[in-house]
């Protein structure tokens, strides 16, 4: 059983056990994103976790501001016009994802006003 014409031009002619090897792309490092999205895996992290002790969707994470986590109140606190039941939500939460969360917040923009 012979190969097909198509894959005999695409490997140049030679067949199937003769085909042109590539070798492995060097990496642009002026383009390369891993060392930047490296440093994401702990900021998923908390998202995660966030969402799986909170009980939150995708779109009321995403809205989240400083000013509507409440580390000494221990509560999370979701605007009306971005809970699912468009009523302002304050969700509490435990210690332990406080403590985790105050360290990631000192390094995040203050709180935007309102929408």
């Amino acid at each position: 059983m012979g190969q097909s014409d198509a894959y005999r031009r695409a490997s140049g002619g030679r067949g199937f056990n003769n085909a042109r090897r590539t070798t492995s792309r060097r990496i642009n490092e002026r383009t390369d994103k891993r060392q930047e999205r490296r440093g994401l895996g702990a900021e998923r992290t908390l998202i995660y976790r966030t969402a799986l002790e909170t009980g939150h969707r995708k779109n009321e994470l995403r809205t989240l501001t400083r000013g509507c986590i409440d580390l000494d109140g221990l509560t999370i606190t979701v605007w009306a016009g971005y809970s699912k039941l468009r009523r302002e939500d304050a969700v509490p939460i435990r210690a332990e994802l406080a403590a985790t969360m105050g360290p990631h917040l000192e390094h995040k923009a203050p709180a935007a006003g309102r929408r």
